[in-house]
């Protein structure tokens, strides 16, 4: 009479079972034995650190201007809209080649392709884009 696979499955608890997990848990420990704790000298090496970045118009400045530009100079009717973010980003393209800040603004009432853009370009210019009809 032929056994059944599964009567070569050990059990939870059972000796090779704990065997394998014993030997799982030690294989993921491995790695962690050569961590300490003091920092490796290629890590604190600033020669290859990444150099610190200043935009050509400071956040706070761009932000004045461009309320400036809301009060005086804007297309759209900003009133109804919401800012959901800025962020600094460079563009290859679209809408020109440069650094900008990107004022986001989306309406009160979300609606399908609603939300205007301001690129605040750090050159000046100061570019407004619909994102919709």
């Amino acid at each position: 009479m032929k056994e059944s696979p599964a009567a070569h499955v050990s059990e939870p608890g059972s000796i090779p079972h704990m065997r394998t997990a014993l030997a799982f848990l030690a294989a993921l420990a491995l790695p962690l034995a050569g961590v300490s704790a003091e920092p490796d000298a290629a890590l604190s090496d600033t020669t290859n650190s990444v150099p610190k970045h200043e935009p050509g118009i400071p956040l706070f400045e761009s932000v004045e201007i461009v309320r400036d530009y809301l009060e005086n100079d804007a297309e759209h009717d900003f009133s109804d809209l919401n800012l959901i973010g800025i962020r600094l980003h460079w563009f290859e393209s679209h809408p020109r080649p440069g650094e900008a800040w990107i004022y986001s603004f989306t309406d009160k009432i979300p609606t399908l392709g609603d939300g205007v853009s301001i690129y605040h370009f750090t050159d000046g210019e100061i570019i407004e884009f619909p994102h919709g009809p």
